[in-house]
């Protein structure tokens, strides 16, 4: 599996996980990525099972890495 580098990440905030929890679940499925924010402050990431595996399988991968904290820089400044 190769990561997609150009797929925007959504957001969602606690209020959205809990009322459209099939929603985002069928949108993981299919690919896309969620930041999930706590009041502004992210705090966790959805992705698929398949991109799960591959970033365990890449275990200290400098990428993958790099791709994570830029996420969550990028989650920061939203907030």
């Amino acid at each position: 599996m190769t990561i997609n580098k150009q797929k925007q990440e959504k957001y969602t905030n606690q209020r959205e996980l809990q009322s459209k929890t099939k929603s985002l679940i069928n949108g993981v499925k299919n690919g896309e990525r969620y930041i999930v924010l706590r009041y502004t402050e992210p705090v966790g990431v959805l992705i698929g099972m398949d991109e799960y595996r591959y970033l365990l399988s890449k275990k200290n991968c400098k990428h993958c890495l790099e791709s994570i904290k830029k996420s969550i820089e990028k989650a920061s400044e939203v907030t």
